[in-house]
């Protein structure tokens, strides 16, 4: 942005500017830069409309920019360093458990039909005694 832009945008504006447009070096904006970052990869993951996250990030980097001016200051954020290996496997533990916990489920519903349906027999087989 030319200088003359630059000086003609109110502060508050320039601020959020330098949040969503990180440069290295910027060391007042670095940790809300990097919150905005890593909601980003979020919002992205869940495949959130580019629209709406750009919405939402606008927000957060005026949430963000009021902060700093407050005086608050934000510890940078880290995105955590997961392969699509290490998703696709822990997506697959997490199917296999689900698959668990529905055998198991499954199990004790037959056991509870198989027990009703033993009383029932039990029940016929006095009533035919009698």
């Amino acid at each position: 942005m030319p200088d003359k832009d630059r000086e003609q945008q109110p502060a508050a504006d320039r601020l959020e500017d330098r949040i969503r447009h990180f440069e290295p070096g910027d060391e007042q904006v670095k940790g809300a830069a990097s919150i905005v970052a890593k909601t980003d990869a979020a919002l992205r993951h869940a495949g959130v409309p580019e629209e709406d996250r750009e919405r939402a990030l606008s927000n957060l980097a005026g949430n963000l920019a009021e902060s700093l001016r407050a005086g608050k200051t934000f510890d940078v954020q880290k995105l955590p360093n997961v392969t699509r290996e290490q998703e696709a496997e822990a997506e697959k533990l997490a199917k296999a458990e689900q698959q668990k916990t529905a055998e198991v489920r499954q199990a004790k519903v037959q056991q509870l039909g198989q027990g009703e349906l033993e009383e029932r027999q039990r029940e016929e087989a006095r009533g035919r005694h009698r």
